[in-house]
Order: structure tokens, then sequence, then C-alpha cells
């Protein structure tokens, strides 16, 4: 649940050239994708508000608690699915409900 005050911290990653690859070799690199996803949700559990998946052709999102493990997520999924290329994009949201 949201923290009515709280920053919360969304890494977003896109495959990088996936709409290039033959149609076999994309639905591969989508599964070893969604595989690695899977590993960041368990690894990082404990600082996930809402669990990476893919969301949008070749698009990845998961939001965090706190900005921390950012950066082991993301080489953590760059070391995972190497040699395809991915970028990396952060956002910081802050929800802040007045009655």
């Amino acid at each position: 649940m949201l923290n009515k005050h709280q920053n919360y911290f969304a890494v977003i990653g896109d495959l990088v050239g996936s709409r290039s690859l033959n149609p076999q070799d994309r639905v591969q690199v989508k599964k070893r994708f969604q595989t690695v996803l899977d590993g960041v949700n368990e690894r990082f559990k404990d600082q996930i508000v809402s669990q990476f998946l893919i969301t949008v052709g070749d698009e990845a999102q998961g939001i965090l608690y706190y900005p921390n493990y950012c950066y082991h997520i993301i080489r953590k999924i760059q070391i995972e699915l190497a040699p395809t290329k991915i970028v990396f994009g952060l956002g910081v949201r802050s929800f802040d409900y007045r009655n």
C-alpha cells in the first residue's frame, strides 16, 4: 500500500534494437528478460512496491520504496541480459494526498 507522504522510485527499461531481431530471437530475448525480472522481483522483494514486469512491447518497469537499490537492479538486469543492450530511465513520484 502506498504511504500518503512518500516518494517512490520508478525504474523503466527498454531493450535496444529488439524490433530489428527476427521473430524467433525476439521471443527468446523477451523470455530471458522476463526470467531476469522474476529474479529481480525475488531478490529485491522487500524493496519493491510494484513488481518489475514487461509492460508495452519490450519495455519493463518496477517501482521501489527507496532509490538505494536502483543501481544494483539495473546492473543485475544489464549483466544477465548481455549481450542484449537495455537503456534505463528513473523517475520519482511523490504521493501527497490531502483531504
